[in-house]
């Protein structure tokens, strides 16, 4: 963007400029063209990932479903917060929400950063938490994997609560711990993922962490 320290205020206009239209740049190229299906290449490169299910528009299962060992722990779980009795239950690790990816904590293969880490809706209440795994229900008794329907899709995640703090933080940020309590949600009160930051201090020799949740701020890729 910038290619030296003269002019330097004019070189990032001129280059920032130049990214915001280069998508009309490109389609103003003759069609066809060697040059515009290069740069539509380029423009177009996304993730390839393997949708599992559809769930609604704009929201997939992604991965593969497994096999999930429902426990009496977990049917009174499901019973309690979601009205679920009976049936089959699959797992599966990833979620792709308007074009955003949520993780389960327990994935671990290709992840660069922490995307288990989330904002949801519970009784129209804003909660943080921390996403367990992701849950199929549907109400049949196949062994084997199935898309079976009517299918219900949820997760269980990990309550964390917001702390009081005397420093003085944004709006956006808080100071969290996290819970012993669990919840099962639809995976459609999904609100954000969050940043999740953990801050060490030594105090006389002792460590001590300190953990932040961040919530988006910008929405201009939403408009």
């Amino acid at each position: 963007m910038v290619h030296g320290t003269r002019h330097a205020a004019l070189q990032i206009c001129s280059s920032t400029l130049i990214f915001l239209k280069l998508s009309s740049f490109v389609s103003d190229l003759p069609a066809e063209s060697t040059v515009k299906n290069y740069c539509q290449k380029l423009c177009d490169v996304k993730k390839q990932y393997k949708v599992a299910e559809l769930i609604s528009p704009g929201l997939e299962a992604v991965g593969i479903f497994t096999n999930f060992i429902v426990t009496q722990h977990i049917q009174e779980a499901l019973l309690s917060h979601a009205n679920i009795r009976g049936g089959r239950c699959q797992s599966f690790l990833r979620l792709m929400k308007q074009g955003v990816m949520f993780f389960a904590d327990g994935y671990e293969r290709a992840k660069m950063f922490d995307s288990s880490f989330v904002s949801f809706l519970r009784n129209n209440n804003p909660c943080l938490g921390k996403i367990e795994y992701f849950l199929r229900w549907s109400n049949c008794n196949c062994r084997k994997r199935c898309l079976c329907l009517p299918a219900r899709h949820l997760c269980r995640i990990r309550l964390y609560e917001r702390i009081p703090t005397t420093a003085v933080l944004p709006s956006y940020v808080s100071k969290v711990r996290a819970t012993n309590n669990y919840v099962v949600i639809p995976v459609s009160s999904l609100t954000n993922l969050c940043f999740y930051v953990e801050v060490k201090e030594i105090v006389q020799e002792a460590e001590i962490v300190h953990t932040y949740a961040m919530e988006p701020v910008n929405d201009l890729e939403k408009e």
